[in-house]
């Protein structure tokens, strides 16, 4: 997990459930950012495996957020 989630709230790790895979930074951080904007804690991992060449970014949530933010997620993309 970076260290720009160390202001949100405790997430236990047994309960993390991925809800966004991407091989964009970016895009990570600002669907986490607009999840945190909902009042959906999130964490990001993934940076560690750029020195690969292959940088495969995912997004968890705590299980009791799963639904809230994969419909959040969903109604944005499919805006786009």
């Amino acid at each position: 997990m970076n260290s720009s989630d160390e202001e949100l709230p405790l997430i236990d790790s047994k309960d993390l459930v991925e809800v966004y895979r991407t091989t964009d930074r970016s895009t990570a951080d600002i669907i986490a950012a607009a999840l945190r904007a909902e009042g959906i804690p999130c964490q990001i991992d993934g940076d560690h495996q750029a020195f690969s060449g292959v940088l495969n970014v995912k997004l968890y949530v705590a299980g009791k957020h799963t639904d809230h933010a994969v419909k959040f997620i969903e109604s944005h993309d499919a805006a786009d």
